[in-house]
């Protein structure tokens, strides 16, 4: 009897330890966790060839500390999982246009995803914003903290990828997307072509430039259309004269974010000296730009008083160049 009570008693305290750790044992989490997959994201420079010819400028040595830096670029890379931003990545390096760069992510399997991707130029060294307010890449803004002219380390690209990734039994260690980069930008300058004529008169040479956008300047730029936002209020930015030869200068030139149509911008703009004398204030001039493309105004700006009256010439492969 003693032997069977016992036992009852070992199979009862057996019973409790199981229904105890029933909690802990066979609970399950409402979700596993997903899947993953490496994916190695490509990007590729689509509008590096147009505007070659004018990305090295030579400026006129000048004491200034934003000439003087050095510069470096900078990839910002968001991946989105229906409109949540997931990854907010940057890299910094020396960019080849020809080879481009590549980045590895770990993302869940089974999901689609949007990969928005910006490249600029900031200080060697920093990750501070400069031309560009990169908080979100849903939308671009100019950083009007930083807003100069006649500044090439101003030029940018963008570029978007929707991408469906398959369960991680697709059997790939690594798949593999290219995001191609396009300039979300047009070019204009502003050459004048009596430099020899103005130095015989004796005043100093051009050295400062303001440009005045009298309206519609173009301050927002949206990822997914592909449109602006433009500003509604006069602004003006300065920059240095540029480019010199016996007989010509660029007075001015600036990067401008342009929708895929084209705009037209008006603009004004002030020359001075060493000394901030006024040597020519424009009239305004109605600039066509298109996206990835270099208008260019020529005149005698700095002996000739002009008309008005704008004719186009687009003799220029790949350019708009407007004679005055």
């Amino acid at each position: 009897m003693k032997t069977t009570d016992t036992l009852i008693a070992f199979l009862m305290v057996c019973c409790l330890l199981v229904l105890g750790g029933c909690d802990t044992v066979h609970e399950f989490p409402d979700t596993l966790p997903a899947a993953e997959q490496t994916v190695e994201i490509r990007f590729c420079f689509k509008d590096k060839a147009p505007l070659d010819e004018y990305k090295t400028i030579s400026y006129r040595q000048l004491k200034s500390t934003a000439q003087a830096e050095s510069y470096q670029s900078r990839f910002v890379v968001e991946v989105y999982d229906n409109g949540q931003c997931l990854v907010h990545k940057q890299l910094f390096t020396d960019v080849d246009y020809d080879e481009g760069i590549s980045l590895q992510l770990r993302l869940a399997t089974g999901k689609d995803y949007r990969i928005v991707t910006w490249v600029d130029k900031v200080a060697s060294g920093s990750s501070t914003d400069m031309h560009y307010q990169t908080a979100s890449l849903n939308s671009i803004e100019l950083n009007w903290d930083f807003h100069q002219a006649c500044a090439d380390h101003k030029e940018a690209f963008a570029g978007t990828l929707d991408v469906s990734l398959g369960t991680a039994s697709d059997g790939k260690a690594v798949v593999t997307h290219t995001v191609d980069l396009y300039r979300p930008h047009a070019k204009f300058r502003i050459v004048t072509t009596d430099l020899d004529a103005y130095n015989l008169t004796g005043h100093k040479p051009p050295q400062k430039v303001k440009l005045i956008y009298l309206q519609d300047l173009p301050s927002l730029y949206h990822f997914t259309s592909s449109s602006v936002t433009t500003s509604s209020s006069e602004v003006e930015v300065w920059g240095t004269v540029c480019e010199f030869t016996e007989n010509t200068c660029t007075l001015a030139f600036d990067w401008i974010f342009c929708p895929g149509k084209g705009i037209t911008l008006p603009v004004v703009f002030e020359v001075y000296d060493a000394d901030q004398k006024l040597i020519l204030r424009s009239p305004q001039i109605d600039i066509p730009l298109m996206c990835n493309k270099l208008t260019t105004v020529r005149d005698r700006f700095l002996t000739t008083r002009f008309s008005d009256g704008i004719g186009i010439d687009d003799n220029f492969e790949g350019e708009i160049s407007i004679e005055l």
